[in-house]
């Protein structure tokens, strides 16, 4: 009997020391299923669980979604949650260098978009984010925002003026709107009640957002002014980080690539189906609005406050040239119809997957394995006179291939004049 009961003994000692060495990851999106955070989210979980599922677990906003983006980005900073998926906007206090991502009519299309925040330029940005104790993993995408207005077809800057847009609370997003000679009106989100009523005339944002908050039932017109790119950072507490194996962190940043990537996928097949749901409910469809007067009537706001900083001119000046560089293969981006029967989703362009291999090491914290082949940051983009060199792209390492569906978001039913059923925060739903 005795060797039997030590047999169980240890296998029960073998047991809890199995368990104790299963990390829990907090991953914060403070967003609904169906949304871009949650889809990577998601994604990364299953991702990760699968390959590692003997290491890690992963908790998505096991809090719920009541605290705001700064203080997730906060939580994240002194390793309170473990991983984050946020907008962009939600690191700006912390780092201005992120601006540069969503300055008016930059990027072409998504995947220009793309391929520039996924090379050198991106990356900059990526490892930028660690002085502030975040290490930057990849980029998910939001989609480019549109205009949307209830009183006439929008194609040229005589189209724009005076009309009452609803618009997020930051500078850029009022100084884009006034130099297009629109009326922008920053309110906090939901806005469907407003725009019901009559009491803002438009409003803008990504076409996932508008389908999902039913905004297209009290819009007739829709114009693809592409004017800001929307893009969603993926972060880990570096305190954390620096803590993990060289092993876990290649495994942890193969899945979270894999997951931005598949995240773009879905975001992208979904793009043409939502153009033809507007039309077929009676929105007219403005496919090809004049965006180089557009462009060429915002170009002076790169001389805004909040890009005067010498860092944040050299990174924009850098990915205004990038984004003039002529498109790979032309066609890889099909442009929507204006006309709901010629609507149909495009061929989607395969995704490059970025194996960034061992981390870089931090200028003040030092990582655990330093990268040999580090790219400068976005403090040291001044300093480059010479072009910067493509980033190295391979598949990512040990992450099964699978395709995924984006999960999706319940059609939510117009809440007419109850906001409060429009669920999101204003800071989740910019």
């Amino acid at each position: 009997m005795k060797p039997l009961a030590f047999a169980l003994i240890a296998l029960l000692l073998s047991c809890r020391l199995a368990t104790a060495a299963v990390q829990e990851i907090v991953l914060l999106t403070l967003a609904k299923p169906g949304s871009p955070q949650r889809v990577v989210a998601d994604a990364f979980k299953d991702l990760i669980e699968r390959q590692a599922g003997d290491s890690f677990v992963v908790l998505i906003d096991p809090a719920g979604l009541r605290s705001g983006e700064a203080k997730a980005v906060e939580e994240v900073q002194t390793n309170g949650a473990q991983m984050a998926v946020l907008p962009t906007p939600a690191f700006e206090r912390f780092d201005p260098i992120v601006r540069v991502v969503a300055f008016p009519f930059l990027f072409r299309d998504e995947q220009q978009a793309a391929t520039i925040l996924d090379g050198p330029l991106g990356g900059a940005i990526l490892r930028d984010i660690e002085t502030i104790g975040c290490k930057g993993l990849a980029f998910a995408e939001g989609g480019f925002r549109h205009l949307s207005n209830n009183i006439r077809p929008v194609k040229t800057l005589d189209d724009l003026k005076g009309l009452n847009i609803r618009t997020p609370s930051s500078p850029i997003n009022t100084a884009l709107w006034l130099a297009l000679g629109a009326s922008p009106t920053p309110r906090p989100w939901p806005i469907y009640a407003e725009l019901e009523q009559g009491l803002i005339e438009g409003q803008e944002s990504p076409l996932w957002l508008i389908e999902k908050y039913s905004l297209h039932t009290v819009q007739r017109h829709l114009s693809l002014t592409r004017h800001s790119y929307t893009a969603h950072l993926a972060v880990a507490s570096l305190k954390w980080w620096n803590t993990l194996t060289p092993t876990d962190q290649a495994r942890l940043q193969a899945a979270m690539t894999e997951a931005t990537a598949r995240q773009r996928l879905a975001q992208r097949s979904q793009e043409a189906a939502r153009l033809t749901l507007f039309a077929q409910q009676g929105m007219t469809i403005e496919a090809q609005p004049d965006i180089e007067t557009f462009r060429a009537r915002t170009a002076s706001l790169k001389e805004m406050a909040d890009y005067r900083e010498p860092r944040l001119q050299a990174l924009l000046t850098k990915m205004q040239e990038a984004a003039l560089l002529p498109a790979p293969n032309q066609t890889d981006q099909a442009q929507p119809a204006a006309e709901a029967k010629s609507i149909a989703p495009a061929n989607l362009p395969q995704e490059q997957h970025e194996n960034p291999g061992p981390p870089p090491q931090d200028g003040r914290q030092e990582s655990p394995q330093a990268s040999v082949d580090r790219q400068p940051t976005a403090l040291e983009l001044l300093d480059a006179d010479e072009p910067l060199p493509p980033a190295a792209v391979q598949p990512p390492a040990e992450v099964e291939p699978k395709t995924e569906p984006e999960p999706a978001a319940a059609q939510e039913p117009p809440p007419g004049n109850t906001p409060t059923n429009q669920g999101h925060s204003a800071q989740a739903a910019d």
